[in-house]
C-alpha cells in the first residue's frame, strides 16, 4: 500500500455547521440578535417597539451581519483583518548594531562621490552611540534642532543643526 503525505493547506478546510455557515459566520450573526434584545429592554418605554430602537438596530447590526458574508471564499471580518494589519504595519524599520566593546562614540562626516563635504545638504555629523557609555546629551540637544531622515538602506539618520 503506497503513503502519500498531504500537505497542511489542503487538509485544512472550515468546518461548515449549519446552512452552509460555518462557526465563526454563526458567532457574527448572533451578536446583532443579542443587541436587539439589548436595545429592546433597555432603552424606554421597555420591551416595546418604537421607530427610534428599529433606526439604532438597523445601524448598528447591519454592517455587524454583513462581515458574514463571503468574498472569494473568505468572509469580510478576515478581509477586513488583513487590510488592517497592512494598513498599520511598520513602514520604517530600526536595527540596532550594538556590540560588547567599550569604544568612544564613532564620528562620521557625510561626504559625496568626489571626497567633499555636501553643499546642497548641511554638514551632518553621525554619532553611534553605545549602550554602556553614560553620556548627558539633553543639554546639547536643547541648544540644537534634531529632525530625522531615512535614507534609502531604511537607517534612521539625525540632523542636529545648531539654532
Amino acid at each position: 500500500m503506497k503513503t502519500s503525505i498531504v500537505p497542511a493547506q489542503i487538509t485544512s478546510v472550515e468546518d461548515v455547521i449549519a446552512a452552509n455557515l460555518s462557526l465563526t459566520q454563526i458567532i457574527i450573526l448572533i451578536i446583532p440578535v443579542f443587541m436587539a434584545a439589548l436595545i429592546f429592554s433597555g432603552l424606554p418605554p421597555f420591551m416595546h417597539i418604537k421607530l427610534y430602537k428599529l433606526i439604532i438596530l438597523f445601524v448598528i447590526c447591519l454592517p455587524i451581519s454583513l462581515l458574514a458574508l463571503r468574498i472569494n471564499g473568505q468572509i469580510i471580518l478576515k478581509w477586513l483583518a488583513v487590510i488592517v494589519a497592512y494598513k498599520t504595519r511598520p513602514r520604517v524599520y530600526l536595527f540596532s548594531q550594538q556590540n560588547s566593546c567599550d569604544c568612544l562614540a564613532e564620528v562620521v562626516a557625510s561626504i559625496n562621490e568626489n571626497g567633499e563635504n555636501a553643499i546642497s545638504e548641511p554638514e551632518r555629523t553621525f554619532l553611534r552611540l553605545l549602550p554602556k557609555q553614560d553620556i548627558e546629551i539633553t543639554a546639547f540637544l536643547k541648544s540644537k534642532s534634531v529632525s530625522y531622515v531615512a535614507d534609502k538602506e531604511g537607517r534612521l539618520n539625525a540632523i542636529i543643526e545648531a539654532k
